[in-house]
């Protein structure tokens, strides 16, 4: 790819053979799989150049960064949050990637850091976004294996978690009940574009004895205006009158 954007675009397979000095059949395989996959295409003159998938990747990298931003800025405005853990993370196929926290004042034993990757089927983010894909899609997923658990508690399997998506998409937010780290509880909730497509998700993480289902949900519902003003600052959604400020 950086020798078709190097070369103005347009190569024959023999000429991306003869410059990168690999076997032809190699390159053929290559061709052939990036180009089923529309990150390359081939014009009526049999030369490669790139495909409208390369958009869509710069166009998630962008919207990722725009997210994080806007994280950092809404989550400054708040108030009386300080005993809370706040997160924001990506799904990359079957784990998170953790783009953004704030880590709380009150020790929870449990460090979150950028780039972490942890399980989606534990972690409050992830089953918030797995929520928004199909069945079909979620079955597979993990087609090719289970997690390792990670506690006691770690969903172990794919009916448990297909119960658990049940309930999210039912009540509109998730819940790690100790999966990634006994004694921590986590609510998490999806940030969706304007098709309804989970981009990324946030969640805010508590000690298990401050957790209760009254204060589950006075936090789901903090989430889903703290998310709506996060899709509104990115022209997902118009921007509903909201009260962060506490």
């Amino acid at each position: 790819m950086d020798l078709l954007i190097e070369k103005g675009g347009e190569l024959h397979a023999a000429e991306i053979a003869s410059i990168l000095h690999l076997p032809k059949s190699t390159v053929h395989g290559l061709l052939h799989t990036l180009t089923a996959h529309n990150v390359l295409k081939k014009n009526n003159d049999q030369r490669y150049q790139l495909g409208p998938h390369v958009i869509q990747w710069a166009h998630g990298f962008l919207a990722g960064q725009d997210i994080v931003t806007a994280f950092q800025e809404e989550v400054v405005k708040l108030r009386g949050f300080d005993n809370y853990t706040l997160t924001m993370s990506v799904r990359e196929k079957k784990e998170v990637v953790y783009l953004a926290c704030k880590n709380s004042e009150a020790p929870l034993g449990f460090n979150f850091r950028l780039g972490m990757k942890l399980p989606a089927a534990f972690t409050s983010t992830g089953k918030a976004m797995l929520s928004d894909l199909s069945d079909d899609e979620i079955v597979a997923l993990y087609a090719d294996g289970w997690p390792a658990k990670m506690t006691k508690n770690s969903v172990d399997s794919l009916e448990a978690l297909m119960e658990e998506i049940l309930a999210v998409r039912r009540q509109g937010y998730s819940i790690d009940n100790g999966q990634i780290m006994e004694g921590m509880y986590c609510i998490g909730k999806s940030i969706k574009n304007e098709t309804g497509t989970s981009v990324a998700a946030i969640a805010i993480s508590l000690a298990k004895e401050d957790f209760c289902t009254t204060k589950a949900l006075e936090l789901a519902h903090w989430l889903e205006e703290l998310v709506h003003r996060l899709e509104a600052s990115m022209g997902f959604k118009k921007l509903n009158t909201l009260n962060l400020s506490r």
